[in-house]
């Protein structure tokens, strides 16, 4: 049923775009205003009805609505003053609405985006460089033909690239987003009647200023009602919600486009000179402005992605994925590092616990495996809670552990692993106690004994331990099945 009201809305859009066309000056002001104020209401409502969690954007989008609202008000009077534009106050009311829509824009789609932040990135920079390419060749020589000033130059330049940037990362978001595809299209249709007004309309026109009542004024007018549309729509609270993950690498392929759209706009000059041309100092400026910064916030994100990627590989590869604690490997690298220490006089001795759990087998079969996993990462925790400064808890494999003890008494670090392990461990609504056989091997500098040796030895004192006396769990409301 909320998804009517949008349609409605667009409905009603079109019918009031089309009875714009070819109104009086002040006829069509009114129209204008009309449309803008249905517009904010209909924001607002469906900020209302919609319930985004992140309303700011929106509210960001309705200033913008606002502005605009303010700069045709300017206009009409200007009408009613018999002045047919809307005069400098109005073209720059214009001119920050779009800067508010762009911060709008950025707002609303930073969390739709983070998960896809490269390639939304590369969708405006190819199209700000497709852009720059836009302006060079076809709206700069109509400029120059209507002898327009420097400032209308800038205008229009931050206009387009507004533009043309925003249509790049919708149509990129498109290709990704299968849940707020409605949103999309809604957007993606305001922003083209922005691209008509801005873009379309200098390339055909033979005229400088469009008026009130002309058909480039009414692609406007649809444009803000596109807005209002797209925040009626349910979709809308869908738009601002993380995306899809997108995983990209850092290509030669990729470093290449990205290299060769920050050249656009300088090669677009030079050939626009090649030709006959004065140079176009206002593209130099402003496209260096608006794409360099993307290709090197860009090219930071992939080499950040790598570096992230290499990192998690390097820990994946040293450390146990269901505890975190160091794995077989790294735990031997550790202890050999503490050998060499110990054999150069740096420390008295290094010493290995061999910790096996007895009874893991009872609890994994009675409980299930997902509550043996739970039990192994309580217990890595607590054994690193029982250690000292400078020791090491790894996961050997299956229910054992090792431990690296640095320095003098690792029968303490023993002992108290023995008393800490008595405290039952809550797995789901039963309560577990775990006991283990303990294992100790130390070496001195005295000692040539290899890391490997080390650990059999520790290997061999742990199972003289659990033949000593095995204690089995102790399982609230299942001893039978324990027995």
């Amino acid at each position: 049923m909320r998804a009517r009201a949008s349609y409605r809305f667009l409905a009603a859009s079109l019918v009031l775009s089309a009875c714009y066309v070819g109104r009086s000056y002040l006829t069509a002001e009114i129209l204008q205003i009309c449309g803008l104020l249905a517009a904010l209401g209909a924001m607002l409502v469906g900020l209302r009805r919609n319930r985004t969690k992140h309303p700011v954007a929106w509210y960001i989008f309705a200033s913008s609505l606002v502005l605009f609202l303010a700069e045709h008000v300017c206009w009409m009077v200007n009408v009613v003053n018999g002045d047919m534009i809307a005069g400098p106050i109005g073209e720059a009311l214009d001119f920050v609405g779009y800067l508010a829509l762009l911060v709008g824009a950025v707002v609303a789609l930073r969390q739709r985006t983070r998960r896809d932040a490269g390639g939304v990135l590369d969708a405006a920079v190819f199209a700000v460089a497709g852009g720059t390419m836009i302006w060079e060749f076809g709206m700069l020589a109509r400029l120059t033909a209507w002898h327009a000033s420097v400032p209308v130059f800038v205008v229009s330049l931050t206009q387009m690239l507004i533009v043309v940037a925003g249509l790049g990362v919708l149509v990129r978001l498109a290709l990704t987003v299968r849940n707020a595809r409605a949103a999309l299209c809604f957007m993606f249709a305001a922003l083209s009647g922005g691209f008509v007004q801005v873009v379309v309309f200098p390339l055909v026109s033979s005229e400088s200023v469009h008026y009130p009542g002309s058909l480039v004024e009414s692609f406007g007018l649809l444009a803000v009602m596109c807005v209002g549309t797209t925040a009626l729509h349910p979709s809308m609270a869908q738009l601002t919600e993380p995306g899809p993950e997108v995983t990209e690498r850092l290509s030669a392929e990729r470093l290449l486009m990205l290299g060769g759209a920050t050249m656009t706009a300088p090669i677009s000059v030079g050939i626009w000179q090649l030709l006959g041309h004065p140079a176009d100092s206002v593209l130099l400026v402003g496209g260096a402005i608006a794409i360099v910064p993307l290709v090197l916030y860009r090219i930071r994100g992939l080499v950040l992605q790598r570096a992230t990627a290499e990192s998690a590989l390097a820990h994946q590869a040293t450390h146990d994925s269901l505890t975190g604690l160091p794995n077989r490997v790294q735990f031997v690298g550790l202890l050999e590092s503490a050998l060499h220490d110990v054999r150069a006089g740096g420390s008295p001795q290094v010493a290995v616990l061999f910790c096996d759990l007895d009874g893991f087998k009872t609890v994994n079969d009675t409980l299930g495996h997902s509550a043996g996993d739970h039990l192994l990462i309580a217990v890595g925790q607590r054994l690193q809670d029982c250690v000292r400064a400078g020791d090491t808890v790894s996961r050997f494999g299956g229910d054992e552990f090792l431990i690296l003890c640095q320095g003098n008494d690792p029968g303490e670090v023993a002992a108290r692993i023995v008393t800490d392990l008595q405290r039952p461990v809550t797995l789901g609504h039963r309560k577990v106690t775990i006991a283990a056989s303990i294992g100790i091997a130390a070496a001195t500098a005295g000692g040539d004994r290899t890391a490997e040796k080390i650990i059999h030895d520790a290997d061999v004192a742990m199972y003289a331990a659990k033949q000593a006396g095995a204690i089995l769990p102790r399982l609230d409301h299942a001893r039978a099945a324990a027995a």
